[in-house]
């Protein structure tokens, strides 16, 4: 999410409950925004960007893949959704193809008596 993104919504939120609703109606903070009108706004932003049809709970699939390619742990990720199964985050995160080359390299190193891959990445040596 870009940073000017994440710094109107942390303006946004300022002063809230940290579970406090992110989308409300004018008319109030404490009433959820009900499916229409949050659609509605979701199709005028959408259009706007001209960005192609999707619904939104796309969305919370392309974080949860985004934030496990980025190598969030997926316990984190399973947090920041809300999922109860962690099965559940599995299916929404989808596969990061490049994580069997971090496997198969993971292997290569220890078998060649290698440092770790983190320790690699942080070098610029992978």
């Amino acid at each position: 999410m870009p940073t000017h993104v994440l710094r109107a919504m942390a303006r946004l939120l300022e002063g809230r409950a940290q579970k406090s609703l992110v989308f409300v109606p004018r008319a109030g903070p404490e009433r959820p925004l009900n499916y229409k009108t949050f659609y509605w706004h979701w199709r005028r932003a959408r259009e706007a960007a001209n960005v192609p049809y999707a619904p939104p709970h796309t969305n919370r699939h392309t974080a949860a893949s985004r934030l496990v390619q980025d190598r969030v742990p997926i316990i984190q990720v399973k947090e920041i959704l809300g999922h109860e199964s962690i099965l559940t985050t599995m299916q929404y995160s989808h596969h990061d193809p490049e994580a069997n080359a971090d496997i198969k390299r993971a292997w290569k190193n220890r078998l060649e008596g290698r440092r770790r891959i983190s320790d690699a990445r942080s070098s610029g040596d992978h």
